[in-house]
């Protein structure tokens, strides 16, 4: 149907390989169709939806997004629950709070509440079903979309950046429930900022394990420690990991 309405508006879309909830823009300005004033799709790129998929998430799951602006990860569990999921939104940037809500607005999507507090230090008296960490990062899997960006980047940062990550993955397993879930998730490609921080987490918290789901369409994704890496020039998308790991006690 959207193909249809789009091809309407001199756009051209295509279906994408793997991602069955995604179109591929051919050509056409889809950003400013009326299609996307009416809230009728989001632009982000397919890889960074595995996140939301490894989740799984079902109608009324407590669901924690912990650093979520812009929302597109949280605005896609609304959409794959019909709406249902009871969400809790956390970023540390009031500053995003109005594209937050426009987001959400737009897709005609509902969330339960948004806070602006630090990861490494969120507090709330209640805990979860799942949880969604899109980790801070070097955004090292961009760079093939912003190459000027690798001249910004140094150890020091990568450093500092990890020491984050553990902190906020540490502190995200204190509100999830037994039997519940994390899934960590980066835009890198470095192993210092994905399963090096998630080995470091699994050796100090024995209450988790690594649970990848049975979701075939993500196979050419899945590496054999369980977790998910999208290489572009392997691939031809943005770079991209996650892991999803299980409370069992």
């Amino acid at each position: 149907e959207l193909v249809t309405i789009l091809a309407g508006e001199g756009i051209t879309a295509a279906e994408e390989e793997y991602f069955e909830d995604f179109l591929k823009i051919e050509s056409g300005n889809a950003v400013g169709s009326n299609a996307f004033a009416e809230g009728r799709f989001y632009i982000q790129d397919p890889p960074h939806a595995i996140p939301a998929l490894l989740l799984q998430p079902v109608k009324n799951d407590r669901l924690l997004d912990l650093c979520c602006a812009p929302g597109g990860k949280s605005t896609y569990v609304q959409e794959l629950t019909g709406n249902g999921a009871k969400l809790l939104l956390n970023d540390i940037s009031q500053k995003k709070r109005v594209l937050i809500k426009h987001n959400f607005k737009r897709l005609g999507l509902k969330f339960d509440k948004l806070v602006f507090q630090e990861a490494q230090k969120f507090q709330v008296f209640e805990d979860f079903d799942k949880i969604l960490i899109d980790a801070p990062c070097t955004g090292s899997g961009n760079f093939r979309q912003h190459p000027e960006s690798r001249w910004n980047k140094s150890e020091e940062m990568l450093k500092d950046l990890t020491k984050l990550q553990l902190a906020i993955l540490k502190r995200a397993s204190v509100f999830v429930k037994k039997d519940g879930y994390i899934v960590y998730s980066t835009c890198s490609i470095f192993k210092e900022e994905n399963m090096d921080i998630v080995n470091a987490f699994l050796e100090i918290d024995e209450d988790f394990i690594i649970d990848p789901p049975d979701i075939p369409s993500l196979s050419p994704f899945k590496n054999p420690d369980g977790s998910y890496s999208v290489i572009p020039g392997v691939h031809g998308h943005e770079g991209a990991f996650a892991v999803r790991l299980k409370r069992i006690k």
